[in-house]
Parts: C-alpha cells; sequence; structure tokens
C-alpha cells in the first residue's frame, strides 16, 4: 500500500513540475527530490528538466531521449546504466557516479563536473563542451569522438 500511495505521490509531482515548466514557473511547482531509487518507475515521456534531483538512483537503467538539462542531479548514480541521447545541458552533477555506464550521443555541454566519476564508463560520440571539471575521474574510461572544446579541468584522472 506503502508503494501504490509512493507512486501516486510521484506522479502528482511529475504532473505540477511539467506545469511548471510548460507555464515558465507561473503554475505548477519544480520538482525536487531526493534519494529515489527509479529503478522502479517508467520514466519514459516525462518531464525531467530544470528539476532538483539529489541523490537519487538511476543505476542499471536505460535512459534513451531523456532530457534533464538544466537539472541540479548532485550525488546521482547512473551506475551500469546505458544512456543514449539524453540531454544534461547547463545541468549540475557534482558527485555523480557513472562507472561502468555506456554514454552514446550525451549532451553534457556547459555541465558542472566536481568529483564526478565516469571510472570504466563508454563515452561515443558525447559533448562536454565548455564544462567544468575538478578532480573529475575518467580512469579506465573509453573516450571516443568526445568534444571537450573549451572545458576547464583541473585535477582530472
Amino acid at each position: 500500500m506503502a508503494f501504490k500511495a509512493m507512486n501516486q505521490n510521484l506522479a502528482l509531482k511529475f504532473e505540477l513540475h511539467k506545469k511548471w515548466v510548460e507555464t515558465s514557473g507561473q503554475e505548477g511547482e519544480k520538482l525536487r527530490l531526493q534519494e529515489v531509487d527509479f529503478q522502479h518507475y517508467e520514466l519514459t515521456g516525462l518531464c525531467l528538466e530544470q528539476s532538483y534531483m539529489t541523490s537519487c538512483n538511476f543505476d542499471n537503467l536505460s535512459l534513451n531521449n531523456m532530457d534533464f538539462h538544466a537539472s541540479v542531479l548532485i550525488s546521482s548514480t547512473y551506475n551500469d546504466a546505458e544512456l543514449v541521447d539524453v540531454d544534461f545541458y547547463k545541468s549540475d552533477l557534482w558527485y555523480a557516479e557513472f562507472s561502468n555506464a555506456t554514454l552514446n550521443g550525451v549532451r553534457f555541454a556547459r555541465g558542472d563536473f566536481w568529483e564526478t566519476d565516469f571510472k570504466r564508463a563508454t563515452i561515443i560520440d558525447c559533448n562536454f563542451s565548455a564544462s567544468s571539471f575538478s578532480l573529475t575521474d575518467f580512469s579506465s574510461a573509453s573516450l571516443i569522438n568526445v568534444d571537450i572544446s573549451e572545458s576547464r579541468f583541473e585535477g582530472v584522472s
């Protein structure tokens, strides 16, 4: 019963956020979530842009054509996930984890990556242009056709 109530509560929050985005904040409410495990939800078609989702779990998910642009996703995890044509433009990904993830056609341009973890990730045709990388970990990652033009790097491995 609690799981169903939580589903209804999240569904309402997603509806309010969509209205907030569509009306430029005049109606609805910005999505603010913390520590939600999305492995149990269908995210296809949801409005997630400009959201605030910290410490959320997207591990092992297949995310295709998702829009997270201008979102705060601090400490969220995408470990072992597959992301295809996902938009993180101007998003805050401090302390996020993408270990063992497969990223293809993802736009991270103008993103902020403080201690973000890309260990053993496969990163193909992704745009990281004009991003800020501080203490970001790309250890054993495979980067193929990645745009890092105009990006800033400090203490990156």
